[in-house]
């Protein structure tokens, strides 16, 4: 991989969603980044739709050929890091979906079908995608700015918005309420709070998030680590902390570096990649690290060439 601390300077803006899509999308993102190519990991990240108005990206998802970018684009869940070149100048827009807004949008399991892109025409309507391909246009020609094309895509997903499963948006806030209660959570503290038999919670938490709850809690732990690590000024009281939830550390750098792509000490550079960690990037499944002091709160990105778009 290229020398992350000399590759072209970017800039990610994290903008939350309207409250009737916060049960679905996580947060819309806009990604600027200068001329040239940025070699990157992206770690176990949700489900997105990703649009390109200049520039592409080449995904490295394990077992397929690399995948090269469209314009419209769905990623399917992430359940560890995937290697990509995102190639400058580059303008990229899009959503990051909750796991109940990645079924309910697409109808595919995440345990099924993950580490991916897959069809647009097979998770939007025809009437959605002539709707984002007007307003893409809109935004190239300069009509419209990367913001606007961010609402653009919200109004876009409210045109087929199916509700969830009430028993299913129940399970799926329970296990996130699960996951924020501790650094390591246990089981039975989940299935104390689901009115499901212990097959039924594992069954749905693998459509949801695409692994039972046991795995879940390790992509969960190493991604909260990675999140804390990030923070140079971590005390060491919580670094201790974090290490306590492992074994011992070599089981520690293992799943960091599987659903991140870096060890703990990698995070001390930051990258486009890293700055998916960001609190911000995640929504309401992020409040257990928005209510821990040590936190990182760090600015994103870095500046690029200043334009409207």
């Amino acid at each position: 991989m290229a020398d992350i601390e000399h590759q072209p300077a970017y800039a990610i803006d994290w903008i939350a969603p309207e409250s009737d899509l916060s049960d679905l999308v996580n947060t819309f993102y806009v990604v600027k980044a200068d001329a040239g190519v940025i070699q990157d990991v992206m770690p176990a990240y949700s489900a997105q739709i990703s649009i390109f108005i200049r520039g592409f990206a080449l995904m490295h998802f394990p077992d397929l050929e690399p995948s090269e970018t469209a314009t419209i684009n769905i990623i399917a869940p992430l359940l560890e890091a995937v290697p990509f070149e995102l190639s400058g100048p580059a303008l990229q827009i899009g959503a990051s979906l909750t796991p109940l807004g990645w079924v309910t949008m697409s109808g595919m399991p995440a345990d099924q079908v993950n580490n991916r892109t897959v069809d647009p025409a097979t998770c939007l309507s025809i009437e959605q995608l002539d709707y984002l391909s007007e307003h893409i246009d809109s935004c190239r020609n300069g009509s419209i700015d990367a913001r606007d094309l961010c609402l653009e895509l919200g109004r876009a997903l409210r045109r087929s918005k199916r509700e969830p499963n009430p028993k299913h948006l129940s399970l799926v806030k329970s296990i996130n309420d699960w996951l924020a209660a501790d650094l390591n959570p246990k089981l039975e503290d989940l299935y104390a709070r689901v009115d499901l038999s212990q097959r039924q919670a594992q069954r749905l938490c693998k459509r949801y998030f695409g692994v039972p709850p046991m795995q879940l809690i390790a992509r969960f732990r190493a991604i909260r680590a990675a999140m804390l690590f990030a923070n140079d000024n971590l005390p060491a009281a919580m670094r201790d902390e974090v290490l306590g939830a492992y074994f011992d550390q070599a089981h520690m750098i293992r799943d960091v570096r599987r659903y991140t792509g870096k060890t703990p000490r990698g995070f001390s550079i930051k990258s486009l990649g890293q700055d998916t960690l960001e609190p911000k990037a995640h929504g309401e499944t992020a409040r257990a690290i928005l209510s821990n002091p040590y936190a990182p709160q760090r600015q994103s990105g870095g500046p690029v060439e200043n334009d409207s778009q």
